[in-house]
């Protein structure tokens, strides 16, 4: 699997402290969910540290089927995890293929010009008149 450089902080990832082609990550939050795994989730720990500190270089998390095949379990057990995290807020979807960006208080990655990457949720409002908690797919027909 793929890595990029990451460098760790005590907060929310300094973007200015960042090197071209590197990931920040907030360490203390990092810790706190590695210390309170949910009940019954037994790959919690191997799954977070892989989606954590494996980003994709455009600044996504890895699809299911690479972190499945490093760790080697099923697709559908990352999947599972994954729609946990989005709804924690760790991970955000950028798209319904699977793609997914990550919280920028937990990850933050820069590209190779040094540019913060940052993919728009789908999840956004669809009218300027609706409110911020309105997303995309909730909207009625």
């Amino acid at each position: 699997m793929y890595e990029l450089p990451i460098r760790f902080f005590k907060g929310p990832p300094a973007p200015k402290e960042l090197r071209s082609g590197e990931a920040g990550v907030n360490a203390c939050w990092l810790n706190d969910l590695l210390a309170n795994r949910p009940p019954k989730n037994v790959y919690w720990e191997r799954i977070l540290v892989a989606v954590f500190q494996c980003p994709n270089e455009d600044g996504t998390v890895p699809p299911n089927q690479r972190i499945a095949e490093f760790l080697g379990l099923s697709r559908d057990t990352i999947a599972r995890t994954k729609t946990r995290f989005e709804e924690m807020g760790l991970i955000y979807r950028v798209n319904l293929n699977g793609g997914f960006g990550y919280n920028p208080d937990l990850l933050v990655v820069k590209d190779k010009k040094g540019a913060i990457i940052r993919h728009p949720s789908i999840r956004t409002p669809v009218l300027a008149t609706d409110s911020p908690g309105t997303n995309l797919l909730s909207h009625k027909v």
